[in-house]
């Protein structure tokens, strides 16, 4: 199996155990990751420390506002 640093599901922020919130007009993510960066650009891909959140993505196409959780 070949290594795929890109994924080919979206894997938002949002649906992360580590979102906090959206920030700056949602361009940004708050994140709750122990000794990672607090804030990070393009929440709709998330990051390499992506964990799923349960049952976050039962509404796929729900998306939190800016300034909430």
């Amino acid at each position: 199996m070949h290594f795929q640093p890109h994924p080919a599901v979206a894997r938002p922020c949002w649906h992360c155990v580590h979102f906090v919130a959206l920030v700056h007009a949602g361009s940004a993510a708050r994140c709750a990751l122990t000794g990672g960066p607090r804030v990070r650009a393009a929440p709709a891909f998330g990051c390499s420390a992506w964990q799923r959140e349960v049952g976050a993505d039962d509404e796929p196409d729900r998306v939190p506002r800016p300034g909430f959780g």
